[in-house]
């Protein structure tokens, strides 16, 4: 590759594009309609505690002992080979064992795609513990000023092959962000970079998507797409769905008790004969009426359930909590409160005070910022109340 000391530069009506010429991560992803022009995606220029190892489009591969001197955490961060042409740009990455080829272009509707090939160049099948591709959305606290129209609040939901991010600003005023997988399964997310802040909350930190894969064959390739969408809040699932062509359920509750009705709606894609929803080996009944898919299932058992929604090309899933009931579950953190997180010294400065607790180490804890007795733990005494009053 080519020594350069400028971006590469990809754009559309929709988005300009920036890639780092060194590692070929996305420094600057910015809506063109967008008044603020607000990037999007973390970079060490605006925030210089972020590291670059874990801009946008980088991640790892973390490889079973077999594949020593690679086993372990084995990174993708320094490309062979960064090129650029018809509006799309290529980066490849490559070791002994596997490269990562990333193809960047633009849809025919204006959104933007980055599809993520990896391949398997050893002569063994590769054994993953984990694969990790980071997206490090712009969500963090500087300062007021700067959040409200500078920063953003991902929400983030690793759905199995439905997985999306609605990234919305935090001043509320559009235009959004979207992304949804269209190819490819994720089932968790990581947060890293916190410990180097001093664990702050005012920073979200570098989210990574954690791929469901365990192997990959010799050679032979894992392919991971997603797409990126400009949004307004109100449609973002609207327009995800119409991406994938499968629809985002939402339960009308996801903490029930036994023996309630959930009801789950799987508007705007697909049709009641298309889809299954299932709990273990239980079939769930799909309805329509009036354009509208739904479903009611009554849960029996408590625990956290978890009812899968698939065709013949995708499945995701919903998590449904089940408790007891409502008064009890509420008594017993009441319970917990009184006989783990409350200080009870009268020599103490913080007698009386809510600690929080390490159910590990199996006592209370405090230290400054984020972990004194003031901040959310003022809400326990409020709850201890409130409780009293109503359930004495």
């Amino acid at each position: 590759m080519k020594n350069k000391t400028t971006s590469e530069m990809i754009e559309n009506t929709e988005f300009r594009i920036a890639v780092n010429p060194y590692n070929g991560s996305i420094e600057q992803l910015i809506l063109e309609k967008d008044p603020e022009q607000m990037n999007w995606v973390l970079n060490s220029t605006d925030n210089p505690w972020h590291l670059s190892s874990m801009n946008w489009g980088l991640g790892y591969l973390n490889l079973a002992p077999k594949h020593k001197p690679y086993a372990g955490l084995v990174r993708w961060e320094r490309p062979s080979e960064i090129s650029i042409s018809n509006n799309c740009l290529d980066v490849l990455y490559e070791n002994a064992l596997f490269s990562v080829n990333i193809h960047r272009s633009f849809c025919h509707d204006g959104c933007f795609s980055e599809r993520y090939e990896i391949s398997n160049k050893a002569d063994i099948g590769l054994d993953i513990y984990n694969l990790a591709i980071y997206a490090p959305f712009n969500d963090n606290y500087p300062d007021a000023k700067i959040c409200v129209s500078r920063r953003c609040n991902a929400h983030i939901w690793c759905g199995g092959d439905v997985t999306w991010v609605n990234a919305l600003r935090m001043g509320g005023a559009a235009p959004h962000l979207g992304l949804i997988t269209r190819q490819g399964s994720f089932s968790e997310y990581e947060i890293s970079e916190r410990r180097i802040i001093g664990n702050s909350s005012n920073t979200r930190g570098a989210i990574g998507l954690l791929a469901d894969l365990k192997t990959i064959p010799v050679g032979g390739k894992h392919c991971i797409e997603w797409i990126i969408f400009p949004h307004n809040g109100i449609d973002f699932k609207e327009k995800a769905q119409d991406i994938i062509k499968f629809p985002l359920p939402e339960a009308e509750q996801y903490t029930v008790t036994a023996g309630d009705k959930v009801r789950i709606s799987m508007d705007g894609v697909g049709n009641a004969d298309s889809l299954s929803l299932r709990f273990k080996d239980e079939n769930i009944p799909i309805s329509s009426a009036q354009g509208r898919l739904e479903a009611v299932w009554t849960p029996s058992v408590c625990g956290e359930h978890k009812l899968t929604l698939s065709n013949q090309n995708k499945t995701t899933f919903l998590n449904i909590q089940v408790i007891d009931s409502v008064i009890e579950r509420i008594r017993k953190r009441a319970d917990f409160i009184v006989n783990n997180q409350q200080v009870n010294d009268a020599g103490s400065d913080m007698d009386g005070a809510f600690l929080i607790y390490d159910n590990d180490l199996k006592k209370t804890y405090c230290a400054k910022g984020d972990y004194n007795e003031g901040r959310e733990r003022i809400g326990m005494g409020v709850l201890l109340a409130m409780v009293q009053r109503e359930y004495p």
